[in-house]
């Protein structure tokens, strides 16, 4: 009887989503053109509704979802093909698929779990050294791997050191787990990410073309938050861990020698893998494109006498992505076509004047961290970048931190639905909401505080405010 309730519900919720889908877009045919608000505008809003919202309800298939509204902008002579399908000659777009391959083949071996063994067989003699080994293995795996995709791998490594240590669903698994989740997206902070953050610099070069970010510049940028990742991990501890006061080593020395010796494969990728960071890391001096990195590095492992890369991985990797991954681009190009930017700028500007560069970044943060309950982070990146580099523009605000400050809050979560990786960590089902919704709270105060502190003071330090 309890089930056929809740199957009605669930029912009862989905048919909502569906309505409020097709519903909210709609009204906004009912708003009045005038000579800001053009037909293109409300077309290219009501579409750009619809395909965030088929995102945020997950009533479609994200890669249906995408294409629909990416042919929507065609079909109904909001922008030309080649506008909409603009993303697909971007670099970025590319390093993606290339990431996304690479990952699959990383994926089918142990390199991560042996990272993360191997560290804490070192440190794990606390749970503050739990605590902190996490970190140190999340960071490692976010360099090596240059993707969100691999952050279900250190997930599943987390798990397996709560299975380990014998915790359950309590608030000390949950440091774990939540550690390893915000140990590799807060990399984002100081690491650039080609599949994630790269969206923001893409998008405000339609309006700001000189815009560039590449490793090294967000690096040296950015630097600052280095010291906060494990600031967090200090938090998290003394948040989760006050009862634990010892904890056996051997568990995890244990779990290292339960995987089988390297072999010549993993090798290969190791060796692969470091070449494209320092790659990366040294394109102020080489002058190549991030691009050929990420594209060289898996087809490097396909080659005869590598034999690393095969079908069956390049068959596996998470291509759909991809399609997503575009269509979200999709919504800055066919927006900066449309004029968008210089819409909503217009509309803003009046409240804007007089208003100094510390206090519009705080009001930055504050709006991409509030939206997170209404938007995923990537579609709050597509939806008002453009907007926001036109601000920029026209009240002469510093670019580089507004875009910073903009990516730090849509990195903070209150609630596990907020953002894709924390539910799935979530969904593992070691961690109680009350400590989710705790250890998050306070990792949010604790960026803001830093940005607003440490974080001002740097970009000032170093000339970008």
């Amino acid at each position: 009887m309890g089930s056929s309730a809740n199957e009605g519900r669930y029912k009862s919720i989905s048919i909502a989503k569906m309505i409020l889908t097709f519903l909210l877009p709609a009204i906004v045919f009912t708003i009045p053109v005038n000579e800001a608000f053009t037909p293109a505008i409300k077309l290219f809003m009501a579409i750009t509704l619809c395909g965030i919202l088929m995102f945020v309800f997950e009533q479609f298939n994200s890669m249906v979802a995408a294409i629909l509204m990416v042919f929507a902008y065609v079909i109904f002579n909001v922008a030309p093909l080649e506008i909409a399908m603009k993303p697909w000659t971007a670099d970025i777009t590319w390093m993606t698929l290339a990431s996304i391959f690479l990952v699959a083949i990383v994926l089918d071996t142990k390199i991560l779990e042996r990272i993360g063994y191997i560290v804490l067989s070192k440190v794990g003699n606390s749970y503050m050294g739990i605590i902190f080994g996490v970190a140190l293995t999340a960071v490692a795996c976010r360099l090596l791997m240059g993707s969100t995709a691999a952050c279900a791998t250190v997930a599943l490594i987390c798990y397996a050191l709560c299975q380990a240590c014998g915790f359950g669903k309590s608030k000390e698994a949950a440091g774990i787990m939540l550690m390893g989740v915000i140990g590799y997206l807060d990399s984002d902070l100081f690491l650039y990410s080609p599949d994630f953050f790269a969206l923001l610099p893409t998008n405000m070069a339609t309006v700001i073309p000189e815009i560039t970010v590449n490793y090294p510049i967000m690096f040296m940028d950015n630097l600052i938050f280095v010291p906060l990742l494990f600031v967090k991990a200090l938090l998290i501890g003394k948040l989760c861990g006050r009862q634990i006061t010892n904890i056996n080593r051997q568990v995890f020395v244990s779990l290292k020698n339960s995987l089988p010796p390297i072999d010549l494969k993993e090798k290969k990728i190791l060796v692969v893998l470091l070449a494209l960071i320092v790659y990366l890391f040294t394109q102020q001096f080489h002058g190549y494109s991030m691009m050929y990195g990420f594209i060289l590095a898996p087809m490097i492992l396909c080659l005869p006498g590598m034999n690393v890369g095969t079908p069956a991985q390049l068959a596996k990797a998470n291509y759909s992505f991809i399609f997503f991954f575009t269509g979200c681009q999709a919504i800055g190009q066919v927006g900066a076509y449309v004029g968008i930017g210089d819409f909503i700028s217009a509309t803003l500007l009046p409240y804007l004047v007089g208003m100094g560069q510390t206090t519009f970044l705080v009001i930055v943060w504050m709006f991409a961290f509030i939206m997170n309950f209404l938007m995923t982070p990537a579609a709050e990146m597509n939806a008002f970048t453009v907007p926001l580099a036109q601000i920029v523009t026209d009240m002469g605000y510093a670019a580089y931190p507004t875009m910073y400050t903009f990516f730090n809050g849509i990195s903070n979560f209150v609630l596990p639905y907020e953002s894709a990786w924390p539910l799935f960590v979530y969904s593992l089902g070691l961690i109680p909401m009350k400590d989710f919704v705790k250890v998050y709270s306070c990792k949010a105060i604790l960026d803001f505080v830093w940005l607003i502190t440490a974080g001002f003071a740097f970009w000032s330090f170093i000339g970008l405010m």
